[in-house]
């Protein structure tokens, strides 16, 4: 029996296309990475994916964009008020 054809593979296969059709996750390998490509242009620029960043310096610079972002909006709550 191949692999492909075990009732498990094919049940696996199943829940996690259902739960992506849901959740509106990837369901295929190409979609993931296209949305990695994207998420290193937010971080770095076009075409970041290919100038070799590696993951880590992606998120810490998505992360300080996102903490950046926050201390700013908690300014402006404090200046408002």
């Amino acid at each position: 029996m191949t692999d492909e054809h075990h009732p498990f593979d094919l049940e696996g296969r199943k829940t996690i296309e259902k739960r992506a059709e849901i959740l509106g996750e990837f369901r295929t390998a190409p979609e993931m990475l296209e949305f990695i490509r994207e998420v290193y242009e937010i971080a770095f620029g076009e075409n970041a994916y290919n100038r070799g960043f590696y993951k880590v310096e992606v998120l810490q610079r998505l992360r300080n964009y996102s903490d950046k972002s926050y201390l700013s909006e908690q300014y402006e709550e404090l200046k408002n008020d």
